[in-house]
């Protein structure tokens, strides 16, 4: 899409409130100002993989032009703790971000910033997130009750079993949990201890994923999950160095019907 064509179609549908232009790259800077400029009803974009530098400026007029937004989906752009502060400050109406795999100085400042301002915040994706800190992550939990989806896979040595618990024991609406790639071979950051954790306090939890633990989640833990979370639908435990057995991949089956197990 051109700017010309962003501009039509903002003239025809004054009251657009989603908006995809993922991917799309060649004319962003100036997609983006017809949106800040005409799309101020929007509830929710996507932008994930449409820079190849810096839009904070573009995010920011965006976020204060477009105060209704609920749904912003950052991945993959340049994104620094400028533009996360305007997120912060204008769209307090926020419950689902993606900030996965981010580009540029987007710091726990800035994650904390938003999680402290946009209290109403439902589902965060931090995959692959400098971002993603203790700091950060206990500021998710206290300032946002309504948590019920949390993705902070691939950020081994940030999100530990300490940080995991700390999730457990202040999420207790969590749906989806996923800690994946948090390990790695030599180091034991999510183990058994944790996901005991969220055993006990994710009573509601449906959606789990602990691959790429490299052997340190075990059967252990994962039985307790499957006898404390009995709305557990999808369970993913593969590349757990065998730590998973298939005894108890055929336990959770029993207990929790309907479960699809990925080991």
């Amino acid at each position: 899409m051109k700017a010309e064509g962003m501009s039509l179609v903002a003239q025809s549908c004054p009251q657009l409130r989603t908006l995809d232009i993922s991917q799309n790259t060649r004319t962003l800077a100036e997609i983006l100002e017809v949106v800040a400029e005409r799309c101020s009803n929007l509830t929710a974009i996507n932008l994930q993989r449409t820079s190849f530098g810096p839009i904070d400026a573009h995010l920011a007029a965006i976020a204060r032009r477009c105060p209704q937004l609920q749904r912003i989906n950052l991945s993959g752009c340049h994104v620094s703790d400028v533009g996360a502060n305007a997120i912060a400050q204008y769209c307090q109406q926020l419950t689902h971000l993606n900030v996965s795999t981010v580009e540029g100085k987007l710091t726990r400042a800035g994650l904390s910033s938003i999680a402290e301002r946009c209290s109403a915040l439902q589902s965060l994706d931090a995959r692959n997130c400098a971002a993603v800190t203790e700091s950060s992550i206990r500021a998710v939990c206290r300032h946002c009750p309504q948590l019920q989806e949390l993705d902070v896979s691939v950020n081994p040595g940030r999100v530990t079993d300490k940080v995991v618990a700390y999730i457990a024991q202040h999420c207790p609406q969590l749906r989806i949990l996923r800690v994946a790639g948090s390990s790695v071979l030599d180091t034991r950051t999510v183990t058994d201890g944790s996901i005991a954790e969220v055993a006990q306090f994710c009573r509601y939890l449906q959606q789990l994923s602990v691959r790429f633990t490299h052997g340190h989640v075990t059967d252990v833990s994962i039985r307790q999950v499957a006898m404390r979370c009995p709305r557990l639908h999808l369970l993913n435990a593969s590349f757990t160095s065998g730590a998973v057995t298939e005894k108890c991949i055929a336990f959770v089956k029993s207990s929790c019907p309907g479960v699809t197990v990925v080991g």
